[in-house]
Formats: C-alpha cells, structure tokens, sequence
C-alpha cells in the first residue's frame, strides 16, 4: 500500500521526507474462482508513495487494474494512521471500487485537514484488500 506524506506549503526542506517505506500489512485474497493467479487481473497502486501539502485539501489516489480487463472486478480500501492522525490531520476513508468491463484506472480522494501547528512531514496508509474478480498485485504483502 503507498504512504500518503504531508507537509506544511511553508517547509520545503522537509520535501524529501515523502518517500516512506512501505510498513502495514494488507489482508490475504483469495484468487478468483475458476482462475489462477495466472490469468488473474491485477490490481494495485498507480504509485507506492504519493505527496500533498497540507493545504491542498485532498490528496487523488489512483488504483490500476492490469490483465484482460475482462468482466467485473471489486477492491476494498481503508486509510490507517501512521504519524499522521485521522481526524487531526486527514479524513479516515473506506470505500470499494468496482471496476467494470474494459476498466482499468480508478481514481478516488482522501481530505487533507490543513490547521496552523507546524508540523514536520507527516504520513498515513492507504490498505488495499478483499479482492473480489481479480488479486492484489502479490509485492503488496508484506
């Protein structure tokens, strides 16, 4: 799962910090059935990290489908705190995507809660799991 990094607009120094190490697990998944993990579609981050300052509001997170794209396919998501706190620093978020047929880029947002503490470089967790019509792309297990 990628590490959402914050930073105060003011810090730039701090800009470097946004490149985190990936630490949470993710749940097991169950292949489809009647597939393999061969012919699976896949599903995973666009990117492992991705960077909003503070004030932008909210962050876009992109999740990629790869493989035949053929039928449906169901991912579960949930933010997790890290150094960041929800409801101090950013909005919990849980959701499904449902990608359709011929489907392979969905993208959904997170509320970034900007406030006037000054804060050094700050990140939380976005968990992709349950799986449902396809598998997580198996790297994201940790």
């Amino acid at each position: 799962q990628p590490r959402i990094a914050m930073a105060p607009r003011t810090s730039s120094r701090d800009l470097h910090r946004a490149a985190f190490p990936l630490a949470s697990p993710v749940a097991s998944q169950e292949v489809p059935s009647g597939t393999t993990p061969k012919d699976a579609d896949v599903v995973q981050f666009l990117s492992k990290v991705f960077f909003a300052y503070e004030d932008d509001g909210v962050v876009s997170i992109s999740v990629v489908r790869i493989g035949s794209l053929k039928g449906s396919c169901r991912i579960h998501w949930r933010t997790q705190d890290s150094s960041a706190k929800k409801d101090l620093k950013y909005i919990h978020g849980e959701d499904v995507i449902d990608f359709g047929p011929g489907e392979s880029v969905r993208t959904f947002e997170i509320t970034i809660i900007s406030d006037d503490h000054f804060d050094t470089a700050l990140d939380f967790d976005v968990i992709l799991e349950d799986p449902e019509g396809c598998m997580l792309e198996p790297r994201l297990h940790v």
